[in-house]
């Protein structure tokens, strides 16, 4: 071969071997350049083109079923593409301690669209822990809180919302019905006022401005200023008619005692109050001695009862139901409680050796028949409720129930500390208003428990109108509304705090209000059958089995099943054991160990095998 043949040969061989070269680099090159499918469907997520990203979270798990970040995208895109349940399933394949923000968002989503507030309401937590500048968890969190009455961590999360440029008028309205749900008038009208002139950003707000227009109108009548409401719905009724508007215009007319005006306003408003009966009356507080002045009979009646006397101030206590000396823990013999009376105060005392913590009594709840329950405040301001409480069944204080056994030394054994939220329920559930109980102002704190306002709403208008000989009375009627409705105000405390109870839970036969609807006999009737068919709210319960029975006889009777067009009677069964009387032994049982030295009435009626 010549030399020249040669070099061709070598030559054409560092071509081929370059050309080769050249193919593998760019090859390489393309594979670094061009996005993975878990690359590109992350980019597809954040253009909310959910459909995309889900596909190519798809092509990635493929090839490597186990990789965390395509699942993860998979998961987050299919909650996007509204298939819940599919994505909850993904979600429980991860470890949560890898979640952010965007997973605790979607899952909280998920949770409230379940009706499960609860979780939604830890998930938003824990996004805002993780991301504490994500507007949209910030206010998800905060519509939550107000659903589920945290009102004060409502208040927080507002505040918070409030720092982000766009979103001051949300946070004013969420501040604003806050200080609603706390009872304080005035100040959500400072905030509902604040907002509405922030209209650019109301359109995105979680309402209409309208709507908020109307609420502004409530908090301004409950404080007995009708020009100020009437200038709110004015701007209301321009952009056309509105049954609320029109309702709420006949209450500023009553207000003003322009009865002809009330009339045409109510003519036309009324179809809104027959479809909200239970809604309270947009007035001023009179206080339960008022409705005295008319219902004497009632009024004497309901302010003997329990529901009258759950609320103590401490230095209203009767000393005969305070503990001589010292109380020796029932957990901890090394420690032991006293509660002292200092002149028109109490303080709660608790003492480990040579170390002693103490806190100022505040209130005390429960009417003395089966228990009182302390709430003081600590050195650092904290409420607590006081680790001991009385039972009557024994006449003994002992450990109160949610406590823990062993709490921490010193002063742990004062008692849990609660949240501003939780102290809030307590004065809720056994106050006419929490604000005026705890503040000790306007008529409706002499009450001293639940007074008449509680259940029918504030009074102010109602006075009014019954003075003038008006057509409606402008007072809700709990026992005048039908189906079933008026067990939504029983609900408001006969209830688990949680929000939520099991059917399986123990503890369900607590929360009487709960409980009974889930029983045949809440469901077949429709809701006809709730509380007040049994219990008179004015009265304290009956306790004789033989009250009750001929209420169950009533409609559990052979005779209802013979004849008549009754339809439901007809089909409602007779006992096949004792069709004539034992009907609470066996159907509602008295069930004890859910609290201590207590027996509570199991409503979840069934069959029991």
């Amino acid at each position: 071969m010549s030399f020249a043949g040669f070099l061709r040969r070598r030559t054409g061989l560092l071509v081929l071997i370059l050309l080769v070269i050249g193919v593998s680099a760019l090859a390489l090159a393309w594979r670094r350049l061009a996005p993975s499918p878990l690359k590109a469907g992350v980019e597809a997520y954040e253009r909310r083109d959910w459909s995309k990203a889900a596909g190519l979270a798809a092509v990635r798990l493929q090839a490597a079923p186990n990789d965390r970040e395509a699942l993860r995208l998979l998961a987050r895109a299919t909650f996007r593409l509204g298939r819940d349940e599919q994505a909850r399933g993904l979600y429980r394949t991860l470890d949560p301690r890898v979640f952010q923000a965007e997973d605790y968002y979607l899952l909280g989503l998920a949770m409230r669209s379940a009706g499960d507030l609860p979780v939604a309401l830890s998930c938003w937590e824990a996004g805002r822990d993780a991301d504490p500048g994500r507007t949209d968890i910030l206010e998800s969190l905060a519509q939550v809180c107000l659903k589920l009455s945290r009102f004060h961590e409502a208040l927080g999360v507002a505040e918070a919302l409030a720092k982000h440029s766009g979103w001051e008028g949300r946070a004013d309205l969420i501040a604003a019905a806050a200080r609603l749900g706390l009872g304080e008038p005035a100040a959500a009208a400072v905030g509902f006022e604040r907002a509405l002139t922030r209209e650019p950003a109301l359109p995105d707000a979680p309402g209409p401005a309208d709507d908020y227009r109307k609420q502004l109108a409530r908090t301004l009548l409950q404080q007995a200023q009708p020009g100020s409401a009437r200038n709110a719905l004015r701007a209301v009724l321009a952009h056309g008619a509105d049954p609320e508007a029109q309702w709420l215009l006949s209450r500023v007319a009553i207000q003003e005692r322009a009865w002809t005006e009330a009339a045409e306003a109510l003519m036309i408003g009324r179809a809104y109050r027959e479809s909200h009966p239970l809604e309270p009356e947009p007035a001023p507080y009179i206080g339960a001695a008022r409705c005295g002045d008319c219902h004497r009979e009632i009024h004497d009646a309901q302010q003997s009862s329990r529901h009258a006397q759950t609320f103590w101030y401490a230095g209203d206590l009767p000393g005969r139901w305070l503990p001589d000396g010292e109380v020796p823990d029932p957990k901890n013999p090394r420690v032991t409680h006293r509660i002292v009376r200092e002149g028109g105060t109490l303080r709660f005392e608790t003492r480990e050796g040579k170390n002693v913590a103490d806190a100022q009594v505040e209130f005390a709840f429960g009417s003395g028949d089966r228990g009182l329950t302390l709430l003081a405040r600590d050195r650092e301001g904290r409420a607590r409720e006081c680790r001991l409480s009385r039972y009557a069944e024994r006449q003994a204080w002992d450990v109160t129930t949610g406590q823990p056994p062993e709490p921490a030394p010193g002063e742990g054994y004062l008692g849990r500390v609660l949240s501003p939220d939780l102290a809030f329920l307590c004065l809720d559930c056994h106050t006419t208003l929490p604000r005026a109980a705890r503040e000790r102002s306007g008529p409706e704190a002499a009450d001293h428990g639940i007074g008449c306002e509680r259940c029918h709403g504030p009074g102010g208008n109602h006075v009014r109108a019954v003075e003038a000989e008006f057509s409606d009375l402008a007072i809700a009627r709990p026992r005048a509304v039908p189906g079933g409705r008026s067990l939504q105000l029983c609900q408001q405390c006969h209830r688990s705090p949680a929000g939520k109870t099991a059917r399986t839970d123990p503890k369900a036969v607590r929360f009487a209000a709960t409980s009974l609807v889930w029983s045949a006999c809440y469901t077949m009737t429709g809701g006809a059958l709730d509380c007040i068919t049994c219990h008179d709210p004015h009265h304290n319960a009956d306790h004789t089995p033989a009250h009750y029975e001929r209420k169950c006889i009533s409609c559990h009777a052979s005779s209802n099943r013979t004849g008549g067009d009754d339809v439901s009677a007809r089909r409602t069964p007779v006992c096949p054991v004792n069709a004539r009387d034992g009907c609470i032994g066996c159907h509602m049982p008295a069930v004890s160990g859910q609290i201590p030295h207590s027996t509570f009435t199991d409503h979840f009626i069934r069959v029991r095998r």
